[in-house]
């Protein structure tokens, strides 16, 4: 009799009488009972984590989630440096194995000049959906000494589940200082760290239509 732990797929490999003389599984495959199990599944999470840093700078709109923020400086970048969607979007690739932002929107290119940081994240979200995954939640820390985001949590919050597709209470954004020490405490820089969870999609006649996930209309 097979045992009743030993996936059927693997049981399959073998007839009854061989299950019932107590088959050694590591000699006839090179394999432990546990490796069977784990060979056996497709792994349905993937977890990726992100991080960025940007200098502030004069004379440049301070975008952070895609939300405009009142500060008289902005960060410094080729896109509209908005760190907190690049470190969101190196979780996102990283979680999905297609390595960081810099590989498909280099700051080279001249396309990519001022460019949304939310538009990139919709077409990252579309690239991880056309390989069959989709975002299951995100987490987002904040590191600045200011300016205070508060009053911008529900925009930055809103701005980032309608990009990805996700409901609200999937996308949770936290902010700290760095108690005025280092870059950030002197007020010269602003970091952010995601991890994001993604999720396989059910059915592979899901996976080609996964991209109504995002928002088509990148901006």
């Amino acid at each position: 009799m097979t045992p009743a732990h030993v996936p059927s797929r693997i049981a399959a490999m073998f007839s009854v009488d061989d299950w019932a003389n107590g088959l050694d599984r590591s000699q006839v495959l090179g394999y432990t009972e546990s490796q069977y199990w784990l060979s056996s599944r497709e792994p349905a999470l993937r977890i990726g984590q992100g991080f960025d840093v940007h200098r502030l700078v004069p004379g440049r709109s301070l975008i952070l989630g895609g939300e405009e923020i009142d500060y008289p400086k902005g960060l410094e970048g080729h896109s509209d440096a908005d760190v907190l969607t690049h470190a969101l979007i190196d979780a996102i690739l990283g979680a999905a194995g297609l390595g960081d932002i810099g590989m498909h929107f280099p700051d080279s290119d001249p396309a990519f000049r001022d460019a949304s940081s939310i538009g990139m994240l919709q077409v990252v979200c579309s690239k991880v959906s056309r390989l069959g995954w989709k975002v299951s939640n995100i987490d987002i820390t904040v590191f600045a000494e200011n300016p205070k985001l508060g009053p911008y949590r529900k925009a930055i919050v809103s701005n980032l589940a309608d990009a990805v597709g996700i409901a609200v209470d999937r996308v949770n954004l936290k902010a700290t200082t760095t108690e005025r020490l280092g870059f950030i405490g002197r007020g010269e820089g602003i970091a952010a760290s995601v991890v994001a969870l993604l999720d396989e999609i059910s059915g592979t006649g899901n996976k080609d239509d996964s991209d109504e996930n995002c928002r088509r209309n990148h901006s």
